[in-house]
């Protein structure tokens, strides 16, 4: 039989080594990390990668247990987490609980109070004449749609709608695989023999329904408003998307959304298309931005391909239309937008 708490002891002192490879290895192959709130990250590899990265700007920390416990094959850990970093020191109180399976972590989910996280991260800030919490990020790189507005679905409604009308069906699981790859779903018509000029005939009354769609259906997205809000004290940001400017234009009637914004670059400002990562790297330049120092928000995995490709960490947020994407690739996942400035505090 395993000493679970022995084992969880060890792990706890071994995190003073940094050493993400290490620290790794006392999980299961298909081990669990769930930082909550954050989404929870799968696999041994995953889970390297993951406190690699939020353990990047660390010069040194040390967990104290104040207690802990088991029964079975679950251990409860009370901690206090002192940790020294680039971005100022805080003593962070955690509770971990700890599923084991033969020896292994396969599921470690720990509690943290951000509250002291955030305060910690101020008063560093406050004793400096240069500030120590300031964000490794300073950029954030909005996709548009599925992101900050709920349209994605409806641009799938006119486009199958006007492919209909010319006796060609548009599957979801087909317009998903054509919108990963940033194809056409009018190449469907053309193989179907379809004359172009019926083709851009039907084009038009698709722009038609979808416009309709915009201004008729509900395609506003609970929190966005207060997220931009909380997060343009400290960051600049811009919408980077796919979308047509005329489209656009309907989609953002008022400048709710827009005047946190410092640009747009829409569809016409590029050549290639996501996952073409040409958008993103045109948003750097107009940022004189390094990409270390961005963050792309997306929903998509044509999104996710392009903010990869240009080298810049991408979050996605879980949108119900393309929740079927491969999103292996994210360096983090977000149920909603609202954990967000959590996310950034705290890497």
């Amino acid at each position: 039989m395993h000493d679970n708490e022995g084992i969880i002891v060890e792990f706890v002192a071994a995190w003073s080594q940094l050493d993400p490879a290490r620290l790794a290895s006392y999980f299961t192959e298909d081990g669990c990390y769930y930082n909550m709130p954050f989404q929870p990250v799968r696999g041994r590899k995953a889970i390297e990668q993951f406190i690699a990265e939020f353990t990047k700007t660390w010069t040194s920390t040390t967990w104290d247990i104040i207690q802990i416990s088991s029964s079975k094959d679950v251990v409860f850990c009370e901690r206090l987490d002192r940790t020294k970093s680039s971005q100022g020191d805080v003593d962070l109180p955690c509770v971990g609980v700890f599923l084991m399976r033969e020896g292994k972590i396969y599921e470690w989910r720990d509690y943290f109070d951000a509250n002291t996280d955030s305060r910690a991260m101020s008063a560093a800030q406050g004793s400096c004449g240069e500030s120590l919490s300031a964000p490794r990020r300073k950029f954030i790189l909005w996709d548009n749609d599925g992101v900050l507005v709920d349209t994605e679905q409806w641009y799938y409604t006119a486009t199958r709608r006007a492919l209909g009308e010319l006796g060609v069906e548009l599957p979801p699981e087909v317009y998903q695989q054509i919108m990963i790859k940033g194809q056409s779903s009018w190449s469907l018509a053309l193989q179907a023999g379809i004359d172009e000029r019926q083709i851009d005939a039907a084009q038009a009354r698709r722009d038609s329904y979808y416009q309709h769609y915009l201004r008729t259906e509900d395609i506003r997205i609970p929190g966005v408003i207060e997220v931009l809000a909380e997060l343009a004290e400290d960051y600049d940001m811009a919408i980077v998307t796919t979308c047509k400017r005329r489209d656009f234009e309907v989609i953002h009637p008022n400048d709710d959304i827009l005047h946190f914004m410092q640009f747009v670059l829409a569809r016409e400002d590029y050549v290639y298309s996501k996952p073409h990562p040409e958008p993103y790297l045109m948003a750097l330049d107009k940022f004189s931005a390094p990409a270390e120092q961005a963050l792309v928000i997306e929903d998509s995995e044509r999104g996710l391909q392009a903010a990869r490709a240009a080298s810049i960490d991408c979050a996605i947020v879980d949108n119900h239309f393309t929740r079927g994407h491969d999103f292996s690739q994210a360096q983090y996942r977000l149920k909603t937008l609202a954990e967000l400035p959590q996310l950034l505090r705290a890497t």
